[in-house]
């Protein structure tokens, strides 16, 4: 896809996320994966660190979570008990 779009399509999926986000009050964003972290640290104006804003301006807690490719090292390691340990730890602290 040339660049324009793919930006359009990241655009209006960075929108759509901070609508869900005001629609249903969330607080905590687990992305599913770095790159999914980075694009809702985006999308609501987070830094590396700490939380982002919603539309209201209150925080939104991102964190994230190993993706469960099949070509993730982590993900895989001891038939995939590393990377449900690590999504359990996640979800519950």
């Amino acid at each position: 896809m040339p660049k324009a779009l793919i930006e359009r399509v990241l655009e209006a999926c960075d929108d759509h996320l901070r609508e869900v986000v005001d629609i249903m009050g969330i607080t905590r964003i687990v992305g599913v994966g770095k790159y999914a972290e980075k694009r809702a640290r985006l999308a609501l104006n987070a830094g590396k660190k700490g939380p982002g804003k919603a539309s209201d301006g209150r925080d939104v807690e991102i964190t994230t979570c190993w993706h469960p490719s099949p070509a993730s090292p982590l993900a895989n390691r001891n038939d995939g008990a590393d990377w449900r340990k690590n999504v359990r730890n996640v979800l519950i602290g």
